[in-house]
């Protein structure tokens, strides 16, 4: 059975805990939670975007990532915060000098 996309709150909510897990299981706040699958599928599509950005990477690999985005990322605000976010980590990974 397929899982229904990231909504724009969850995402959010992702967020709002900058990726921290732990941090969001503890949090008491019911109106912020978040499924641990739909939990896994973000940080697993920000990994993978994260991936598909910075290196050389399989024409294939590249081909899933899309699909994946298109069936978990429906809403075009989750998409493109998800490559912000992914954007980010790459600025991070560089020691902050970003792309170029």
């Amino acid at each position: 059975m397929s899982e229904p996309p990231i909504t724009w709150e969850e995402l959010e909510t992702y967020q709002r805990f900058a990726g921290d897990l732990d941090g969001h299981v503890r949090c008491t706040r019911p109106d912020a939670r978040v499924s641990d699958n739909t939990w896994r599928r973000i940080d697993d599509l920000r990994q993978r975007l994260w991936l598909a950005e910075s290196t050389e990477i399989a024409p294939a690999f590249v081909q899933q990532l899309d699909a994946d985005l298109r069936q978990h990322a429906l809403d075009p605000r989750v998409l493109a915060a998800l490559r912000r976010i992914a954007a980010a980590d790459r600025v991070r990974a560089d020691g902050g000098r970003g792309p170029g």
